[in-house]
């Protein structure tokens, strides 16, 4: 039976959302159970490196060459990114409940905007920040600020 690229896609994408809801889940109860966001960091690390090592050990056998890019300090930058990026959000989901978080997530968009305007230096026409303003109203509607206790 072949499964059409749209079919596939979808269930791709299924399954890309479970596993993320499974790890939100389950990064939240082993915060109540006195794990720090750091430790969960590094579990989250250590079972990753589970998960490709077959791959990893693949590659350096047969193409080991693909591991050294000639960009590699921006793959180092990147990967020290997504680091302090996957840090602050465990930190978050061990402070926040996972609706204020995921509510958080939502606004992802609008950032990737600005940061693209600002750093990139891309065109962004009045439509665009006209959808930003809106979306930012939204989520602070959605989720009004106020202060957390610590």
């Amino acid at each position: 039976m072949t499964i059409s690229p749209s079919v596939r896609g979808l269930l791709w994408m299924l399954a890309q959302t479970t596993s993320m809801c499974a790890m939100m889940t389950a990064v939240r109860h082993l915060s109540f159970d006195g794990f720090s966001g750091p430790q969960l960091v590094f579990f989250r690390g250590i079972m990753g490196l589970m998960v490709l090592l077959p791959w990893l050990l693949h590659t350096i056998r047969y193409e080991p060459k693909i591991l050294a890019p000639p960009q590699w300090k921006f793959v180092m930058w990147r990967s020290l990114i997504s680091v302090v990026g996957i840090l602050c959000w465990f930190l978050a989901l061990t402070g926040m409940s996972v609706s204020d978080v995921t509510a958080v997530q939502f606004t992802h968009p609008l950032f990737v905007v600005v940061g693209a305007a600002l750093l990139l230096r891309e065109n962004v026409g009045a439509w665009r920040w006209s959808a930003v303003l809106i979306g930012f109203l939204g989520g602070i509607g959605d989720h009004p600020p106020r202060l957390y206790a610590v």
